[in-house]
């Protein structure tokens, strides 16, 4: 393998397998918001084939937010504004976006029917304080702008990384506290399921692996042949991590089954998923003349997507939350599959 490397960076051009690994993601994370989100008036909805199809498989396994992250780890590396000022700013920006999107998406409409019936105050500060991917996000890049500051090795940045996933699995709801310390501290550590998603210290890990994978793939001489190693040991991971799961269950590695509170193990075989799909796309789209790949209109709707993912997942909670009030609280009505799948 040292015969693939090269001392200076040499690969720093664009990455579509990875740009193509973020749209596939962005359709998974739709469908499994819209499917998921809508389906709450329905019977037992969570025992249903169709249900845990886009929760469980299209909503976590397929990519989706751990790809995300990575795939953030990945541009800190190839970004040119990547100085740690920048990083910050970034970082405050997007994290104050997930308070915004609480207030679209559900803590308007918890406000207002609040108003008029108490039994919905309680739901308030839930909806208004409430922890996503882009809170988690937002202090990632501000973890990684001190780390940037502090010049550390991105092998050091993933040995931090590790304990970190570590020690949340120690903590991992043992202590729980009000609304606001569990949504509080739960940024950081697992608390309570419904206050605490995508912990820092447990989903942390994911950027640093990116950071480092992008320090080594600009280095990366034979790119085909990468890949080709990639795949083959990421395969060999990702297939006894899925026979694991067919025989114990999803996230059995996860403390209490939680998606959101993956731990060092988890995350690693999410991240073999990750590792095949890109190698994939990586061989599929080296078929293609360059010229192609920028001119063609599918792939071009493709690299838009990936650049404005933020936008996008506004976008589409901000949507999902008024069909939700509509649908499902205000009319109860019992969205079929067929509705909720093609939208």
């Amino acid at each position: 393998m040292t015969s693939i490397f090269n001392e200076e960076k040499i690969n720093t051009g664009r990455q579509y397998n990875l740009d193509l690994l973020k749209a596939l993601s962005i359709v998974a994370m739709i469908i499994c918001h819209t499917v998921t989100i809508l389906s709450g008036a329905r019977t037992d909805y969570e025992s249903e084939f169709g249900y845990w199809l886009a929760d469980d498989f299209l909503g976590a396994y397929l990519g989706v937010a751990h790809a995300f992250m990575f795939c953030m780890g990945v541009g800190f590396v190839y970004s040119r504004n990547n100085t740690p000022k920048a990083l910050l700013v970034r970082g405050i920006r997007i994290y104050i976006m997930g308070y915004v999107l609480n207030f679209f998406r559900g803590g308007m409409y918890s406000i207002v029917a609040g108003i008029f019936d108490s039994g919905y105050r309680d739901m308030i500060g839930y909806m208004l304080l409430m922890q996503d991917i882009l809170q988690f996000a937002g202090l990632a890049m501000i973890l990684t702008a001190f780390f940037k500051w502090l010049k550390l090795d991105c092998r050091i940045v993933i040995a931090i990384s590790v304990v970190m996933s570590v020690f949340s699995q120690f903590v991992a709801m043992e202590y729980q506290w009000n609304t606001f310390m569990n949504v509080l501290i739960g940024s950081f550590v697992p608390t309570v399921e419904d206050y605490s998603t995508f912990v820092l210290f447990g989903w942390y890990f994911f950027v640093a692996a990116g950071i480092c994978f992008g320090e080594i793939l600009q280095r990366i001489k034979n790119l085909r042949r990468f890949y080709g190693w990639l795949s083959g040991v990421s395969g060999i991971i990702m297939i006894v991590y899925i026979a694991a799961t067919v025989k114990y269950g999803c996230f059995f590695l996860c403390p209490g089954g939680v998606y959101y509170y993956a731990g060092i193990l988890e995350s690693i075989g999410l991240l073999s998923i990750d590792f095949v799909l890109m190698s994939f796309m990586y061989f599929a789209l080296s078929r293609l003349p360059e010229e192609k790949m920028i001119d063609s209109k599918s792939l071009q709707i493709c690299w838009k997507m990936s650049k404005n993912i933020n936008k996008i997942y506004f976008a589409q909670w901000s949507i999902i939350g008024l069909f939700a009030v509509i649908f499902v609280y205000l009319l109860e009505f019992p969205m079929p599959y067929w509705v909720t799948y093609p939208m």
